[in-house]
């Protein structure tokens, strides 16, 4: 059997329940130190979303004029 948390450790925010494609639950460690995107990842995240549907050179050229604003 594996590890088991107590339900402060759970209830902390670093545990997360994870659910295999079998059924299975598992648990997985959450990092609480990692640091936030930084804001060129947020930019092109933005700009990932407003070319979506787009395929290709439509799709490179969009995000070239988005993220060079």
């Amino acid at each position: 059997m594996g590890r088991t948390k107590t339900f402060a450790e759970i209830g902390a925010g670093n545990v997360n329940v994870r659910v295999t494609k079998s059924g299975k639950f598992g648990l997985i460690k959450v990092n609480k130190n990692a640091k936030p995107p930084a804001a060129q990842m947020a930019k092109m995240k933005s700009c990932a979303a407003a070319n979506r549907g787009k395929r290709g050179s439509e799709f490179k050229s969009g995000m070239k004029s988005c993220l060079s604003k």
